[in-house]
């Protein structure tokens, strides 16, 4: 019995596609079914039912399955043993207990609970549940749709009466965690601003935060649980492309709205029409940064190099390659790396013989500090250039004088003379004290902000009329006024930013 237990991750042995086959196989090969059949009442679901529970919340088990369980769905971000064994102590017994019944009586017939009760004595059931590891798959998502009635909370019911929930989703680890943060403190601030006005359609808001560890299987994870477990309204984020190519697929069939960060490549928005996003494309942000490099810089030779398995980094340089070549520019190198690499030196090596005026590093802040280091030891003196991914103040720590005097398009900068952005960081300080005023916080602000407005205009909840506002869109931001193309993406300004004096400064701002 505690073998069987332990390798069942829910609270009984049935899936909901497999429960009648489960039956047929019982009643015809195994013979441990009550041969003869129970009427489908509810007082016959309700009695199987108790005995199916009986079986594990009584028995010597119990804990070891409720602990499986918390820990395969990730309950309030429970990832350890540590983290389960808290949980249980804080277990309201009679509230596990009631909603696991609700939910078989609900889902399941007479016939199939009294089945499921019988399999758990059954040596034959013991048997079919090891060799069957995605047995009760699909009655675990239904418990997990419904397990913070376990612990005396409904957020989906208080989203309806009292709160409205806005779901979050970024990388509070992994490599683009400092983007998280800060993508994560802009929305906590424009949130508390739209609370201390009232909220929205008369509620306060909640936020709810998933980390996506900026990974996309992650990220999947964590959408699917914003959408079917929390019962969110509209989700705002995530910050890298992969990331959000995995979400915009759920969020559109769920109908549920997203305004991402960050995420600039073009194929985020092709998921369909309830996704929209906050920041520029890539095919704008490569366009402006080959015009800088050849209209400012008079470069008439560049080199680019990227990750070849990230599509931001891959998709920019593409870009930036085709308007310099437009412009009349020559690109003398076009070389790539794998993710995780350390060691650029044989790709800069090729790309510098060939003697180019301007870099283009489409990488993120890790790997750009690198590669400027390792290009200014082989001897490369001209300016490097790149995009977004260049902001964060790991870019300077790392890559100390190699990246002085290089350039980025971002979606902000902090000294911009712009009054908004003033009020904006005044305001931001004061939350969260120095914090890291990077682009990414003004893009969470942004899209809070975006998709917050759209919810009032709406006047509703409900996706589509969410997804009909934003389409609708013209309201300032911290990157000037912005509204939504035919393809939901911004059409807004872009800024050119100078590293100088180990410090990230305002050079330009070009409109659209």
């Amino acid at each position: 019995m505690k073998r069987c237990m332990r390798k069942l991750p829910g609270f009984c042995a049935g899936a909901l596609k497999f429960s009648r086959w489960l039956v047929l196989l019982v009643v015809v090969g195994l013979a441990w079914v009550p041969a003869a059949a129970l009427p489908n009442t509810e007082p016959n679901r309700s009695a199987a039912a108790d005995r199916c529970l009986a079986a594990v919340l009584d028995s010597p088990s119990r804990n070891g399955v409720i602990k499986a369980f918390l820990l395969g769905a990730h309950l309030d971000g429970i990832v350890t043993e540590g983290d389960a064994d808290q949980a249980l102590a804080r277990l309201d017994s009679g509230l596990f207990k009631a909603e696991a019944k609700r939910v078989l009586v609900n889902r399941f017939t007479a016939d199939e609970l009294s089945a499921l009760a019988d399999f758990y004595g059954s040596p034959s059931g013991q048997w079919v549940a090891r060799k069957t590891p995605e047995f009760n798959r699909d009655l675990l998502s239904a418990l997990k749709r419904n397990e913070w009635s376990l612990f005396g909370r409904a957020p989906g019911t208080a989203g309806r009466e009292g709160t409205f929930l806005l779901g979050a989703v970024a990388p509070m680890t992994g490599e683009a965690a400092t983007f998280g943060q800060s993508a994560k403190q802009g929305a906590e601030l424009a949130v508390k601003e739209w609370n201390s006005k009232g909220g929205v359609l008369g509620r306060k808001i909640t936020l709810l935060v998933r980390d996506d560890r900026g990974d996309a299987s992650e990220g999947q994870t964590a959408f699917r649980d914003l959408i079917q477990r929390d019962h969110v309204s509209a989700i705002v984020g995530p910050v890298m492309s992969k990331v959000a190519l995995a979400g915009a697929f759920q969020c559109q069939r769920a109908s549920v709205p997203m305004v991402a960060f960050s995420a600039t490549n073009p194929k985020v928005t092709a998921e369909g029409d309830f996704i929209f996003r906050a920041c520029f494309i890539d095919p704008w942000q490569g366009t402006i940064g080959a015009q800088f490099c050849y209209q400012n810089l008079h470069a008439r030779k560049a080199a680019c190099l990227f990750d070849v398995g990230n599509d931001y980094t891959r998709g920019l340089s593409e870009y930036f390659r085709a308007r310099f070549s437009q412009l009349g520019g020559r690109i003398v190198g076009f070389e790539s790396h794998y993710t995780g690499a350390d060691d650029f030196r044989g790709q800069l090596g090729r790309i510098l013989a060939q003697g180019p005026d301007v870099l283009y590093v489409s990488d993120y802040y890790n790997d750009v500090a690198l590669i400027a280091r390792q290009a200014r030891a082989l001897g490369f003196i001209g300016p490097i250039v790149g995009g977004d991914g260049w902001d964060s103040p790991r870019l300077v720590e790392v890559g100390g004088q190699a990246v002085e005097n290089c350039y980025f398009t971002n979606h902000y900068c902090s000294d911009d003379p712009h009054p908004e952005v003033a009020e904006f960081i005044r305001n931001y300080r004061a939350e969260f004290g120095a914090g890291n005023l990077d682009a990414l916080a003004a893009l969470g602000y942004d899209a809070v902000n975006i998709m917050l407005d759209a919810v009032r205009r709406a006047g509703s909840a409900d996706g589509a009329a969410i997804r009909d506002a934003l389409r609708t869109a013209n309201l300032p931001t911290l990157c000037g006024r912005l509204r939504f193309d035919e393809h939901r993406n911004p059409v807004k300004s872009a800024v050119i930013i100078k590293i100088q004096n180990h410090a990230q400064r305002y050079f330009t701002r070009i409109d659209p």
